[in-house]
């Protein structure tokens, strides 16, 4: 039971990003005039690299597989889109929003705690390995009643 944590907290992450890139696909027009209204260059062609990122890297952080890579491309996505779009003060985004700076700061630690421990168990990514505790972390335990 322990061992299933980490599956469900792969895939309650990528669920962010899988969710934005449909978000994306299905709003296209609505989506590329806001990005345009922001003062974002062709952001026709950055809609489709984000949607691709999103929808891709969250895939592959809910399989677990390519997890290290696609958390860190996924990190790294979140770094402009953060100052662009949802910072307060200086890179001041629409509407201060001070909640969307935090959410997206949480969602960059979490995918670089699941970069720093992959694979874990119940994953794509080591099947030989699946049973074991991540790299570096003890294997969860029940409590003790």
């Amino acid at each position: 039971m322990p061992n299933l944590v980490y599956p469900v907290a792969r895939v309650l992450l990528a669920l962010v990003f899988v969710a934005a890139g449909l978000d994306k696909i299905f709003t296209w027009d609505d989506t590329a005039d806001y990005l345009a209204a922001e003062g974002i260059p062709a952001p026709g062609l950055l809609l489709v690299i984000a949607a691709t990122i999103e929808m891709f890297g969250g895939a592959l952080v809910a399989l677990g597989h390519l997890t290290r890579p696609a958390c860190l491309v996924l990190a790294a996505y979140l770094v402009p889109v953060t100052i662009l779009l949802h910072s307060v003060g200086p890179f001041q985004g629409p509407g201060p929003n001070p909640t969307d700076l935090f959410k997206n700061l949480a969602i960059m630690g979490g995918l670089l705690l699941l970069a720093a421990v992959s694979p874990t168990p119940v994953s794509v990514d080591s099947p030989a390995e699946a049973s074991l505790p991540p790299r570096g972390v003890p294997p969860l335990r029940e409590r003790e009643v």
